[in-house]
């Protein structure tokens, strides 16, 4: 703001470069300038306006949060604009018509909408209880397991496995990198793994799943802060951007176990990746496989009881 510049000795004049009424503080900018009142007025969002003179930003954001959320939405894209709108006239003296930036403004909460709708729209609430076991994705829709593995002391295991309705494998993938991560980095290193080759796949309907709930919560909510994890959930969710559905979910160790155990696989160089099948030590542990283990044992069990018969 041009008050604190001044201040500062920075610049000459305080003046408001939008209006030159009176001095630009964050008060006048935002709510009582000429340029920012067309806006707060004509999108229907004076109510906002309401007590902000003497609180300061965060406050208001605070008492924002308890209003209607739609109104809420397009009054931050109106903070958003007023800014904008006041840099192109400091830095490129030019400016836009209050119906033009009101138009611009509309489209953006439009745009923001149908993106977390599409993206979004279908995810199921992270408070329903995880389930035990792994579960077929509904038809159409691909559901990718992941998981990492941190046996050995500075390298991690990374392990993606791609699911169609019918349990059928698409593929599956790990890769060993010389890292040392936490356990929650290392978990979403695999998410964005499967990001990454369900991408490459060309799938357009996803599920990703794991079995860290840190990371699951996270996305479902898309929380993003500013720590090395926030850094990879962001890398995620702008990966997510190629499909037409995603959802992310979580489920217990014991329902992830053909991840668990891809992660802790050995591959031919840094990455690599099975198409229609998994390594064979690791297909005991898919649907098939199991099913395959329990009738082997029930033979044997057969030929134990013919033997002592």
């Amino acid at each position: 703001m041009r008050v604190v510049l001044k201040r500062r000795h920075l610049v000459e004049e305080a003046i408001c470069p939008c209006c030159a009424r009176e001095d630009e503080t964050q008060s006048h900018l935002f709510y009582s300038c000429s340029m920012s009142l067309k806006l707060w007025e004509e999108l229907g969002c004076y109510v906002l306006l309401q007590g902000v003179e003497d609180e300061a930003m965060c406050d208001t954001l605070v008492r924002w949060s308890e209003m209607d959320a739609n109104m809420v939405q397009k009054g931050c894209y109106i903070l958003w604009n007023v800014w904008g709108e006041r840099n192109k006239k400091v830095f490129e003296n030019t400016s836009h018509p209050a119906t033009v930036v009101c138009q611009r403004i509309m489209r953006q909460v439009d745009d923001f909408n149908c993106y977390a709708v599409r993206i979004y729209g279908g995810m199921r609430s992270i408070t329903a209880p995880s389930p035990p076991r792994w579960y077929a994705p509904p038809a159409g829709v691909i559901k990718l397991n992941t998981d990492a593995s941190l046996a050995d002391e500075g390298w991690v295991g990374l392990g993606v496995v791609a699911r169609d309705s019918e349990g059928k494998v698409c593929f599956a993938a790990t890769k060993r990198v010389r890292a040392f991560w936490p356990p929650e980095v290392a978990e979403c290193k695999a998410i964005y793994m499967a990001t990454r080759l369900a991408k490459a796949h060309g799938y357009g309907d996803v599920i990703f799943e794991s079995d860290s709930l840190v990371a699951t919560k996270r996305l479902t909510k898309a929380a993003i802060f500013f720590s090395d994890l926030d850094a990879i959930l962001g890398d995620i969710l702008s990966m997510c951007n190629a499909f037409s559905s995603v959802s992310f979910s979580h489920v217990r160790r014991d329902g992830n176990s053909v991840a668990h155990n891809l992660a802790r696989v050995v591959p031919f160089g840094v990455e690599q990746c099975w198409e229609r099948h998994c390594p064979s030590v690791v297909t005991p542990y898919t649907g098939l496989g199991s099913f395959a283990l329990l009738l082997a044992f029930a033979l044997l069990l057969k030929l134990f009881a013919n033997y002592n018969g």
